[in-house]
């Protein structure tokens, strides 16, 4: 099947934003580590708009139903399948699961090094309640 040059590109920048969760571990400037954390707040407020479920990934999802291609719901599944050959499609929550610690821990170390923490811990405990509340449903 031929690859949309559109799908290729989405995925490739929402691969690259996968990636970025890295910078807490990488860098010490407060100046990246202050640009980050405002992009890290832009990210989640976009998770809390559209109900736990990330803007590129719905376009991505919108794009798949109009070429007619079957793909998970999940699209870091869809890209350990697509680009590396991992077919983790039977065990989704182990995936999430992986996801989520990584990316609360890079948020934690983020607002440890910020000097933030208690921003920290009290977002993740309130996404958390909000990902089980009746508005996600």
């Amino acid at each position: 099947m031929r690859i949309n040059p559109l799908i290729t590109i989405l995925n490739l920048l929402h691969l690259s934003l996968y990636f970025i969760i890295l910078i807490p571990c990488i860098y010490n400037d407060p100046k990246i580590l202050i640009c980050y954390y405002y992009f890290l707040i832009f990210v989640y407020l976009g998770w809390i708009l559209f109900k736990d479920k990330c803007w590129l990934s719905i376009i991505e999802q919108n794009i798949y139903k109009k070429y007619k291609m079957k793909k998970n719901k999940n699209q870091l599944i869809n890209y350990l399948k697509d680009y590396f050959q991992i077919d983790v499609s039977k065990n989704p929550n182990i995936v999430n699961l992986f996801y989520h610690i990584i990316n609360y821990s890079s948020f934690l170390l983020l607002t440890y090094k910020l000097k933030k923490i208690h921003i920290g811990i009290g977002w993740i405990v309130f996404y958390e309640i909000y990902k089980k509340s009746v508005f996600v449903k």
